[in-house]
C-alpha cells in the first residue's frame, strides 16, 4: 500500500514534514503573541473606572450670615485593571460664561480643590464621609475603590451650562509596535443648568453627555534606551 502520510499537494516526498512544522511553529508563534498581549506581557496602558455622583450647591455662611456657594461634584474612582497603579487625578470645570483677561474673552475655568467648612457641610448633607482632592493622589491598589469629592468656590452665577474634565484615570503613555506616544486621553462630562435669573447659583445641573476625548495632539516620544 501507498503511504500517502509524508505528501502534501505540490510538494515532493520528503518536504512535507519540514513544510509542516514550518506552519506549525508559525502557528505557535502568532499563539504566544496573542497569550502575551492578553496576560498583559506586552506594554500595559491602563484605564481606571470612574463613577461621577450629580454636580450639586452648597452655601457655607460665615458668623455673620453672609453665605459663600460652593460647587461640589462626588466621585469614585475605581482600579480594575489587576495592578497597582499611581493616581494623579484632576478635576476641571469650564462654564459657558466668559471672563476677559488682557482683553481676550475666555470661558471661566476652575480647578476642583478643598474647602474645610465646605467640606463639612457637604459631609453632613451626603451623609458620607469624602476624601480630599489631596488625599485622592498616590497609589491605588488592584481592585481598590477611592470615594472623593472635588470642590470649586464661587461658580458662575449665571451660568447654564458646564462641562467637567477628568484628568489621570487614563495612562498617557502608548506603546504601538515598539513606539512610544504620548496621548492625552480626558473624561468629558456635560451638564446643562435650566432655570431663570433669580436663584440660579442654587438651580439643579441635569446630566447630558459623558464622552471620551484627546486633549491636545498625539505626539511620539523618543525611544527607550
Amino acid at each position: 500500500a501507498r503511504n500517502f502520510g509524508h505528501l502534501t499537494a505540490g510538494v515532493a516526498p520528503g518536504q512535507g514534514d519540514d513544510l509542516m512544522n514550518r506552519t506549525v511553529l508559525l502557528g505557535l508563534s502568532l499563539v504566544a503573541v496573542l497569550v502575551l498581549a492578553s496576560t498583559g506581557s506586552a506594554y500595559d496602558r491602563w484605564q481606571l473606572d470612574f463613577e461621577q455622583g450629580k454636580p450639586s450647591i452648597v452655601v457655607v455662611r460665615d458668623a455673620l450670615g453672609k453665605g459663600t456657594p460652593f460647587l461640589y461634584v462626588p466621585f469614585k474612582v475605581t482600579n480594575n485593571t489587576g495592578k497597582e497603579r499611581d493616581l494623579t487625578l484632576s478635576l476641571v470645570a469650564i462654564s459657558d460664561t466668559v471672563k476677559s483677561e488682557d482683553g481676550v474673552s475666555k470661558p471661566i475655568t476652575m480647578r476642583g480643590g478643598f474647602d474645610a467648612r465646605a467640606m463639612k457641610a457637604i459631609q453632613t448633607r451626603e451623609k458620607r464621609k469624602f476624601l480630599s482632592m489631596t488625599q485622592m493622589q498616590g497609589k491605588i491598589g488592584a481592585g481598590e475603590t477611592k470615594e472623593g469629592v472635588a470642590i470649586f468656590a464661587n461658580p458662575d452665577a449665571e451660568m447654564d451650562r458646564m462641562e467637567l474634565r477628568v484628568y489621570g484615570l487614563v495612562d498617557p503613555i502608548d506603546v504601538v509596535m515598539g513606539k512610544r506616544f504620548y496621548e492625552l486621553k480626558v473624561l468629558r462630562l456635560k451638564y446643562t443648568r435650566p432655570g431663570d435669573e433669580f436663584g440660579h447659583v442654587e438651580d439643579p445641573f441635569k446630566f447630558k453627555e459623558r464622552k471620551w476625548v484627546i486633549e491636545g495632539e498625539r505626539r511620539e516620544l523618543p525611544s527607550e534606551k
